[in-house]
Formats: structure tokens, sequence, C-alpha cells
């Protein structure tokens, strides 16, 4: 209990200091390639791509490969069947895949030049859902089984030399299938979590821990915490991402000895689909239910999983998710694949963190209220100057109007800090332009998530461009 308490005390501690810490990086975010319906992506440790796409049709699908950062792309695989789930790279950079429906996994110890088989699920309707790999080489895979007549139920398994052969470490026939495998490469532990065919049987899934590469299994988790859809880990906690804790509302929990369970977000209309490290930052992407007034949200944090932000706001209703993400270290570009309702097969885009908003904080007193100010100079020829103050912090989003209402410019769509912030408008549009001479419209709105995502301020002001 004291333990417990501790945990807690600390969480709330650092909620009061967030308001200082949290970074006011924004996300620059573009769609990678026009090729269409792609839902897998990987790196490797060579900075090569590797995107799974699926043309439809004749079942037709296709493993691209970038070497410069998606700016071309080789096919290295292509062959029937459905669109690929789950591309992933070990630590040597041999490639693994599989596709949704097929019990195939193919795997290729080359770069993508031949391909062959390396492990065939015993039940057609099981597939290929997660891989991982501890700090030995060993590889594991989460089966995941699509129908509740299946044979080969809630299997995982282990190989010992890069995928040539496989054996069973886990299976359970009471349970669906897999819904999450992970490694904590802190301590080599293995981690799995399992999930059921309806929610009335909830309390049959289990969350599991091998502390011996899976020779043996501790349930240190059953019911909702036998759920989680992602793991990943810290150097003091596991950051786990579950589907529908209570009705069609999800969390990101953490936990410092796999016995006391932390809540520290709560996602409303959806559940989180994955959760990923990359550098020092936490991306979590959600999957939302069919529920009009979701949003779907690209969330970050900074602090080992203890608080959460949202990095992008989409602004997409139902059947939106966020699938894969995969980090390119070379260029700081961040791959993830994207569902939405203009895109239900999917696509591929990318991100990388910029820094547009200025802190100007130092050496004033935290601002007790909202305000947007004037901009400077106005009228302006080349760029010009808006600031605005925080009382504390929130969504905040910037944007340039035309004079017929029409967005032509985000400057800001992320979670900032409180305190005295500025940005700068070069009078170019989203995509870069120079835009006409003329009167412009810039508004602030501030949003608090803590209330549901309802507005807290919003003020609007004009500006003058002229060339």
């Amino acid at each position: 209990m004291f333990k417990r308490f501790c945990l807690i005390l600390s969480l709330a501690i650092s909620m009061v200091l967030l308001a200082y810490l949290v970074s006011s990086a924004s996300i620059c975010d573009s769609v990678v390639s026009t090729l269409t319906k792609c839902k897998a992506v990987a790196v490797d440790n060579n900075d090569n791509i590797y995107a799974g796409f699926y043309q439809g049709g004749a079942y037709l699908s296709v493993i691209y490969k970038s070497t410069d950062g998606a700016a071309t792309w080789d096919t290295v695989w292509s062959g029937q069947g459905r669109y690929f789930h789950t591309i992933f790279t070990a630590s040597n950079n041999y490639v693994y895949a599989g596709q949704y429906k097929s019990p195939s996994i193919i795997r290729s110890t080359d770069g993508g030049a031949t391909w062959d088989t390396c492990l065939s699920f015993k039940d057609d309707s099981s597939y290929l859902w997660q891989m991982a790999e501890d700090t030995l080489g060993n590889l594991f895979i989460g089966e995941y089984s699509l129908t509740i007549a299946s044979l080969h139920r809630a299997t995982i398994w282990k190989s010992t030399d890069d995928g040539a052969t496989w054996d069973t470490i886990y299976h359970n026939p009471d349970i669906l299938h897999i819904h999450s495998v992970a490694v904590d490469t802190y301590t080599n532990y293995l981690y799995a979590t399992t999930d059921v065919a309806t929610t009335s049987e909830k309390d049959k899934c289990v969350f599991l821990r091998s502390t011996n590469a899976g020779s043996t299994w501790d349930t240190i988790g059953t019911g909702q915490q036998g759920r989680y859809t992602g793991i990943e880990f810290s150097s003091n906690y596991r950051i786990l991402a579950d589907d529908y804790t209570s009705g069609d509302d999800s969390d990101i929990f953490i936990t410092d000895d796999d016995s006391t369970f932390i809540s520290v977000y709560t996602y409303y209309h959806g559940w989180f689909r994955v959760i990923r490290r990359i550098g020092d930052s936490y991306y979590a992407g959600v999957m939302l239910s069919n529920v009009a007034s979701a949003k779907l949200y690209l969330l970050v944090s900074y602090d080992e999983g203890q608080h959460w932000s949202i990095a992008k706001n989409y602004n997409v209703g139902y059947n939106g998710a966020i699938l894969h993400i995969a980090s390119r270290p070379i260029d700081g570009w961040v791959y993830y694949t994207y569902v939405d309702p203009d895109h239900p097969g999917g696509q591929l885009r990318k991100f990388k963190e910029t820094n547009d908003v200025k802190d100007e904080s130092e050496g004033r007193e935290k601002p007790s209220e909202f305000a947007l100010f004037q901009n400077y100079p106005n009228p302006f020829n080349q760029s010009t100057k808006i600031e605005f103050t925080l009382a504390r912090s929130g969504f905040v989003s910037l944007n340039i109007y035309d004079i017929l209402g029409r967005k032509v410019r985000t400057l800001v769509s992320e979670h900032v800090s409180s305190g005295y912030k500025s940005v700068l408008w070069d009078g170019r549009n989203d995509a870069g332009n120079d835009v006409a001479s003329g009167i412009y419209f810039y508004q602030l709105k501030v949003e608090n998530l803590a209330s549901g995502g309802v507005g807290d301020f919003t003020e609007t002001k004009k500006l003058v461009l002229l060339k």
C-alpha cells in the first residue's frame, strides 16, 4: 500500500509541474506516397523503409523498399494475398512479414532480394499479429486467431535461429488470440497479453510475464489487465495501452512493479492500437469506435509515459486508426500507417517534431489569463509575429483565415505549456505557397482536455499583408 501511495503521490506532484515541463514541439505531418492501401511499415538499422501495400482487385499485395527516405520505392516482393498486417525488422536487418488472413510468415535475409516462408500456422484462420526480439536475438511471435472454432488459439512462438525453426512456448485453448508480445530490453523479460471473442469472456484474459525467454510464465494480471493492446518500456515503468476499460473508454496505464497499475490517460470512444518508444519520446495511436463525436489523436509523452498530450489532431470522426509506427533516426522522420473514412485501405504518412512555438516566459510571472495580441508588424510584408499567453497548458490551435473564412495556414496544432508564447507567419499557406496581399484573420483556440475537449478560450484578430 505504501508503494502504491508513493507512486500516486509522485504522479500527482509531476502533474502540477507538467505545465512547465511539457515540450512545445509541434508535428510536421505529410503523406509519404500516393501508393494506396498501406497498413504496415518498418525501418531497419540501415534506415531502409519497408512498406506493405495492397493493390486490391485480384488480391495482389506488394512490399516496397526505400533506401532514400521514401523519395523512391522498389518492389521487393509481390504476390497473391490480403494486405500485410505486420512487417518486422530484426536487429540483424532480417525482414519478416505477415498478411491478414494468411497463416504463412515470409522472411528475407538479404534486404528483400529473396524471400522464403519461415513459419506456417496450423490454422488458416490465424495470422501474424506482433513480433518481438530480445537482447539475445531470440524472436517471438504472437499468433492471432480469427475464429472461435480455431484449433490453435492463443499461441506464442519462439525462434533461436533467426526464424529458420520455431517452437511453441505458450498455448491456451480457452483464449482466442495473443493481443501483444513485447520484450523489456532493460530486463530482457518477455511480456504478452491475450484477448477473447466477446467482452463477456474478458475475465479469461491474462497478462503474462516470462523471465526466462518463455520457458516458464507468470500470470501478473487477469481480466481487463490481460487485454493490453500495446506494451512499451522505460527504465522505471512498463507502459500499457488497453482497449475498452469500460464501455467505449480506454486507458494508458503504467506500473513499476507489475502489480500496481495506475491509469495516466483516458481516451473516449475508442481504444489504443499501438504504442511505440522513439528516442526519449513515447507515441500512442488510437482506433476509433463508430461514434461520430470521436476524434483521432496521436498522443505523445516526454516523461516515460507519466503524462500524455495530443501531438496531432486529425479531425476525423469514426472509423479512423493509427496502426503501426516506425522511426528513421538518420533524418528524424517517423513513419506510420493511418486509416480514416477516406482511406479505408490505409495510407503511409510521416511526421517530424518541429519547434515553431517560441517560449518567452523566462523572467516573467506565470500569466493569469488567456490572451491573443495584435500581430507585429501590421501591416507586414515578409513575416509577422503573433504573441499569446496561456494561463494553463492545453491543446492550442492557431490558424490563419482569408476574408471568406477559408483556412489558409495552420500555425499551431498541439499541446502547449502555459506561459508567454509567440509564433511567426511568413505569409505562406499550408502548401508552402505565397498568399495574395489582403486582409486575413488569425484565430487562437485553447481546449481543455480534462473537460472533454470543450473550448476554453477563442479569440480572433485581423491582420493585413501588403506586398
